[in-house]
């Protein structure tokens, strides 16, 4: 499978869990792929190995849009995929998305650790770019991240994040 479907059934993994939590089966990511379960199976050994590199893609396309982000601190298409992205990440290291899944503690422990540091760096990256005014408060990131993780399991979650992006430009530089 070429790296650019791989992404394209990681993505389809974080989808599913934002509309069905992570009630959905391997069945039904390869039908909705348009894939076998053994051609999943020959890629993925397991559902762990699968997980872990489903991680790997969710943290390394917000590491991508972060640095969009600041080539271009401002409100606009990178501020809503760093928004976008931190969502996802928010929510497939939630607790429940790991206790349904019942991931091994290795994989948890490792995701919860890279949580951290993106959320770090969303956190210094965004008050660098806020008007200076914003800055000086330390529960506007709070309320960021709050609307973040409720905006993840959102069905309409590019609508309500694009109005977020409205009410927020007020802050930007």
């Amino acid at each position: 499978m070429e790296p650019r479907n791989e992404d394209s059934l990681y993505r389809l993994a974080i989808e599913q869990i934002r509309k069905s939590g992570v009630k959905f089966t391997v069945e039904d990511l390869c039908r909705e792929a348009k894939i076998s379960k053994k051609t999943f199976y020959f890629l993925y050994p397991s559902k762990g190995s699968f997980a872990k590199n489903a991680y790997a893609y969710a943290f390394s396309h917000f590491d991508e849009a972060e640095k969009e982000y600041m080539e271009n601190p401002k409100p606009g298409e990178e501020a809503y995929e760093l928004f976008s992205s931190y969502s996802d990440l928010l929510m497939v290291t939630s607790d429940r998305t790991f206790n349904l899944c019942s991931l091994e503690q290795l994989l948890r422990e490792k995701a919860l650790e890279e949580m951290e540091k993106r959320r770090k760096a969303l956190k210094k990256d965004l008050l660098s770019s806020f008007s200076s005014d914003y800055q000086k408060h330390p529960s506007i990131f709070l309320s960021i991240e709050s609307t973040l993780a409720a905006l993840g399991k959102e069905n309409r979650r590019k609508a309500l994040l694009q109005d977020y992006m409205e009410v927020m430009k007020p802050l930007w530089k």
